[in-house]
């Protein structure tokens, strides 16, 4: 594969650390994020290796002169292993989605369909 300044050359094997923008407060929950390619599946929990950031983000602004506003906002973080990127075929798709679990109750967003080589290039996942 032909690599440019503006392409980083792709390296199975490597540990990629993967950032997942939600837009949800996650914070105290169980999370669970998979991915799929063919056959193969990557499992990270909160129970493993799987990371939840939470942050204050500033609402959008109000009537001038009102105190501004914050609402959270949750990041997942986790970094993939050698063995991970290795199983993952270049050229190809792959399925990402996580599930929360709270108050014995599972939710979940749409499946995302990505390309492999967005995992492995830069691990960022927005």
């Amino acid at each position: 594969m032909a690599t440019t300044q503006n392409q980083p050359t792709i390296r199975r094997g490597t540990t990629p650390d993967i950032v997942i923008n939600t837009h949800a407060d996650l914070s105290g929950m169980k999370v669970e994020l998979t991915i799929a390619s063919g056959e193969y599946q990557i499992v990270h929990t909160t129970d493993d290796k799987l990371v939840v950031i939470t942050e204050d983000v500033p609402d959008e602004p109000t009537a001038e002169g009102e105190e501004p506003t914050t609402h959270k906002e949750s990041k997942l973080h986790t970094q993939l292993t050698q063995e991970e990127t290795l199983a993952l075929k270049p050229n190809s798709k792959a399925s990402v989605q996580y599930r929360c679990y709270s108050n014995g109750k599972a939710t979940a967003p749409r499946i995302r369909t990505i390309a492999i080589e967005d995992i492995l290039r830069n691990g960022k996942i927005s």
